[in-house]
Protein backbone atom coordinates (compact mmCIF):
# COMPACT_ATOMS: atom_id res chain seq x y z
CA UNK A 1 0.00 0.00 0.00
CA UNK A 2 1.53 3.57 -0.85
CA UNK A 3 0.16 6.85 0.12
CA UNK A 4 0.60 10.13 -2.05
CA UNK A 5 1.23 13.62 -0.60
CA UNK A 6 0.34 16.57 -2.55
CA UNK A 7 0.75 20.49 -2.08
CA UNK A 8 -1.91 22.06 -3.76
CA UNK A 9 -1.48 20.69 -7.15
CA UNK A 10 2.40 19.18 -6.70
CA UNK A 11 3.71 16.30 -5.76
CA UNK A 12 5.34 16.68 -2.35
CA UNK A 13 5.89 12.76 -1.04
CA UNK A 14 4.76 9.46 -0.95
CA UNK A 15 5.02 6.28 1.51
CA UNK A 16 4.13 2.80 1.73
CA UNK A 17 4.83 -0.53 3.91
CA UNK A 18 5.32 -3.95 3.55
CA UNK A 19 6.00 -6.95 6.24
CA UNK A 20 9.28 -7.56 8.22
CA UNK A 21 9.95 -10.93 9.06
CA UNK A 22 11.97 -10.10 12.43
CA UNK A 23 10.10 -6.84 13.71
CA UNK A 24 6.55 -6.67 11.95
CA UNK A 25 6.49 -3.88 9.48
CA UNK A 26 8.53 -1.39 7.22
CA UNK A 27 7.53 1.86 6.21
CA UNK A 28 8.86 2.06 2.71
CA UNK A 29 9.56 3.96 -0.27
CA UNK A 30 9.17 7.09 1.51
CA UNK A 31 10.04 10.10 -0.35
CA UNK A 32 9.41 14.15 0.41
CA UNK A 33 10.33 17.03 -1.77
CA UNK A 34 13.13 19.31 0.61
CA UNK A 35 10.54 22.15 0.47
CA UNK A 36 7.33 19.99 1.25
CA UNK A 37 7.01 21.07 4.38
CA UNK A 38 4.01 20.53 7.12
CA UNK A 39 2.53 18.34 3.39
CA UNK A 40 5.32 15.06 4.67
CA UNK A 41 2.37 14.15 7.24
CA UNK A 42 0.01 13.29 5.38
CA UNK A 43 1.10 10.35 4.09
CA UNK A 44 2.98 9.03 7.38
CA UNK A 45 -0.23 9.49 9.14
CA UNK A 46 -2.68 7.53 6.63
CA UNK A 47 0.11 4.74 6.61
CA UNK A 48 0.65 4.32 10.47
CA UNK A 49 -2.68 4.32 11.00
CA UNK A 50 -3.26 1.76 8.52
CA UNK A 51 0.05 -0.33 10.48
CA UNK A 52 -2.27 0.08 13.83
CA UNK A 53 -5.36 -1.50 12.30
CA UNK A 54 -3.68 -4.16 10.98
CA UNK A 55 -2.21 -4.93 14.37
CA UNK A 56 1.04 -4.08 14.01
CA UNK A 57 3.14 -2.84 17.31
CA UNK A 58 6.04 -1.20 15.60
CA UNK A 59 7.13 0.68 12.58
CA UNK A 60 10.88 0.66 11.26
CA UNK A 61 11.84 2.93 8.64
CA UNK A 62 15.54 3.47 6.50
CA UNK A 63 16.35 6.02 3.96
CA UNK A 64 18.98 7.42 2.68
CA UNK A 65 21.29 9.80 4.67
CA UNK A 66 21.50 12.78 2.16
CA UNK A 67 17.60 12.72 2.22
CA UNK A 68 17.35 15.51 5.00
CA UNK A 69 13.51 16.78 4.12
CA UNK A 70 13.04 12.73 4.34
CA UNK A 71 14.97 12.52 8.27
CA UNK A 72 12.97 15.83 8.87
CA UNK A 73 9.82 14.47 8.74
CA UNK A 74 10.67 11.04 10.49
CA UNK A 75 11.61 12.99 13.46
CA UNK A 76 8.90 15.03 13.50
CA UNK A 77 6.23 12.00 12.76
CA UNK A 78 7.61 10.48 16.28
CA UNK A 79 10.53 8.01 14.40
CA UNK A 80 13.93 7.64 16.78
CA UNK A 81 17.21 6.43 15.21
CA UNK A 82 17.82 2.50 15.86
CA UNK A 83 20.41 -0.20 14.98
CA UNK A 84 19.45 -2.20 12.05
CA UNK A 85 16.60 -3.86 11.70
CA UNK A 86 18.15 -5.91 8.37
CA UNK A 87 21.36 -6.24 6.47
CA UNK A 88 22.13 -3.23 4.02
CA UNK A 89 21.77 -3.34 0.70
CA UNK A 90 25.48 -4.23 -0.76
CA UNK A 91 27.64 -1.49 -0.92
CA UNK A 92 25.22 0.87 0.96
CA UNK A 93 27.30 0.27 4.42
CA UNK A 94 27.15 3.79 6.44
CA UNK A 95 24.87 5.22 3.60
CA UNK A 96 21.40 4.70 5.15
CA UNK A 97 19.99 6.25 8.30
CA UNK A 98 17.76 3.53 10.01
CA UNK A 99 14.16 4.84 12.24
CA UNK A 100 11.72 2.94 14.60
CA UNK A 101 8.98 3.86 16.32
CA UNK A 102 5.99 2.24 18.55
CA UNK A 103 3.11 2.35 16.67
CA UNK A 104 0.45 2.63 20.02
CA UNK A 105 2.02 6.52 20.30
CA UNK A 106 -0.12 8.88 18.43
Amino acid sequence: MARLARDGSRFAGCLGHSALPATGVEARKFHVLPDAGCTSARPFARVLGRMRADGCRTACLETAAFMSGTIRACEKAGFSPCPPFRPPPDGCDGMNVLFRRPLQIV
